[in-house]
């Protein structure tokens, strides 16, 4: 009996070691993915502030002023995303 406890913690521990490393390597691609994401979110917004000031068309100043703010939105949504997920 006491054999069979031995082996059996030792497999729940191998499961938890190997459980926790399939944790930790989803997390940083989590995260990687987030960075890649947040660039390219800067670059948007970047472009979009730009353009702003070059562009006197209030229509295209308007288009310009959405993508901005759903940019900000998208970012808030990946940002709860990525909370979730990296708990």
């Amino acid at each position: 009996m006491d054999l069979k406890v031995k082996e059996r913690t030792k497999e729940l521990e191998a499961n938890r070691d190997l459980l926790l490393t399939m944790n930790n390597e989803r997390n940083m691609h989590v995260s990687r993915i987030f960075n890649e994401v947040m660039r390219s979110r800067a670059t948007v917004n970047g472009l979009c502030l730009l353009a702003l000031n070059d562009i006197e068309d209030q229509s295209a100043r308007n288009y310009l002023k959405k993508i901005n703010d759903n940019t900000d939105h998208l970012f808030s949504k990946l940002e709860s995303f990525q909370q979730l997920v990296s708990v």
